[in-house]
């Protein structure tokens, strides 16, 4: 079975996001950056003896809460901008475009416009689901990002057959 689909700088995008949301790595740093800067404040107030005024303690309280709350949104769309604009110059064009995945018993055919490469199922390492979506991640280094809803309902059943019987999903 033949499955055909174009990738597009908001497929990538989609997937972007959901990868910042959900991996470790991205969370710490954002966690480091969320309570960084009213942990220093708090310092600097208590070693300068400013922490018996309470309305320097009430300011300080006040603004590192919104700082806290903020932080996660300002950080991912900041991210989701950076993204955007590499995503956009023209020599990234080339990881765009129409893509064809040959399906069959043991392997996978993965052909786009740049090269073709044949694939084992084994080295399928996760596959996660999100609305709309299906991310495969091919040996914990690339990720085939495939729009559920530009597929037809026999290359979804398709897919979807071969997942499951060649690859221990692991939804999350």
């Amino acid at each position: 079975m033949t499955i055909s689909w174009e990738e597009t700088i908001d497929d990538a995008l989609t997937f972007y996001k959901y990868y910042t949301e959900t991996d470790s790595d991205v969370r710490l740093k954002i966690r480091i950056r969320q309570f960084l800067f009213p942990g220093l404040a708090l310092i600097l107030l208590i070693v300068n003896d400013m922490i018996l005024e309470w309305e320097l303690l009430f300011s300080w309280a006040t603004l590192s809460v919104v700082w806290i709350v903020l932080t996660p949104t300002l950080v991912h769309r900041k991210m989701l901008k950076n993204a955007r604009v590499a995503y956009q110059e023209p020599e990234n064009f080339k990881n765009f475009g129409a893509r064809e995945m040959t399906i069959d018993s043991d392997s996978f055919r993965l052909k786009t416009n740049v090269c073709e490469t044949l694939y084992k199922w084994e080295v399928v390492t996760n596959v996660k689901s999100i609305p709309g979506y299906c991310f495969i991640e091919i040996a914990e280094q690339d990720t085939l990002i495939i729009p559920e809803g530009r597929l037809t309902s026999e290359e979804t059943a398709a897919l979807t057959l071969a997942l499951e019987t060649n690859v221990e999903i692991k939804f999350k």
